[in-house]
């Protein structure tokens, strides 16, 4: 294993000048010692991508496409991929946690702007993850390689993993410490002391329940309490809910909706704040 913090991979792009753009901004992480730097491409673009690559870019690897999850060149805790269609931006691998089987989304900071019309967001493709998983992650019939390939491999395949948040403004804005209000605001703080009831309304949502469950069990500063109030299923999801010894199952007698499920649990409960979660999503470990 490396001291690097990690690999950068970058899906080769169509346009040489986008890729080299990409790969100006890579080169500043690889010549502070924080990481390692590959470009992923069709086996039968190597060779001409080798010749192009001016000598700024001697430093970077090259790598075929066919398995390259499995490459033993991947010596690295983490790995950092980019779809050819995603700009690039600071990895930022200080806010992947300790410890394997970990998911992050890799999204450029939000750079907050008064704007006239709507805001348009890219959804997030790139990730970051350790590298432990990838081996568990693609096949050979495997074609996206995204933050959407890697979510359906971990459902396919039902692996236990820790999603981690990404922020979504850039570091310089300087966002509120937790447990302070926001200025201008008469909003109590929310204290790290606080009792704090999970609260998961269902219905009919088995397939997804269990990694549900599974992403607030692992919350790095876990919910007092987790309860999933089923909406009058067909059969209430019993035996999911029972693999997780800290949930409590209650069940409506007729189906009225989440919100109305929701609010009766708020009124007959006294817990300082109430963290709502649907039972076909999941959180990232650190949400709370």
């Amino acid at each position: 294993m490396t001291g690097l913090a990690g690999t950068v991979i970058l899906e080769a792009d169509a346009s040489f000048d986008r890729l080299a753009r990409k790969l100006d901004g890579a080169m500043i992480g690889f010549r502070a010692g924080r990481h390692r730097v590959t470009v992923l491409c069709p086996p039968i673009r190597e060779a001409g991508l080798r010749e192009r690559l001016p000598e700024r870019f001697a430093a970077v690897e090259i790598m075929a496409r066919a398995g390259w999850w499995t490459s033993p060149r991947l010596d690295t805790r983490l790995v950092a991929f980019l779809p050819a269609a995603m700009g690039y931006s600071w990895p930022r691998w200080e806010l992947m946690p300790e410890g394997d089987g970990l998911v992050r989304p890799w999204v450029p900071p939000l750079i907050p702007v008064n704007v006239a019309g709507p805001m348009v967001f890219e959804p997030a493709t790139a990730w970051i993850a350790t590298t432990g998983l990838l081996r568990h992650l693609f096949d050979e019939t495997t074609r996206d390689f995204g933050l959407g390939g890697v979510i359906e491999g971990l459902a396919r395949r039902r692996l236990t993993v820790g999603y981690v948040a990404s922020p979504s403004v850039a570091p310089e804005e300087g966002l509120p410490l937790p447990g302070k209000a926001a200025p201008g605001t008469a909003a109590p703080p929310l204290r790290r002391d606080a009792r704090v009831l999970a609260i998961v309304p269902h219905h009919r949502c088995e397939p997804w329940l269990e990694q549900c469950l599974r992403s607030l069990s692992r919350q790095t500063r876990p919910p007092d309490a987790i309860v999933v109030v089923d909406d009058a299923s067909p059969a209430p999801p019993r035996d999911i809910v029972a693999g997780f010894p800290t949930v409590t199952l209650l069940r409506a007698r007729e189906n009225g909706g989440p919100y109305r499920l929701v609010q009766t649990v708020i009124d007959g409960t006294d817990f300082d704040a109430y963290m709502l979660q649907d039972a076909d999503d999941w959180s990232t470990d650190d949400r709370l």
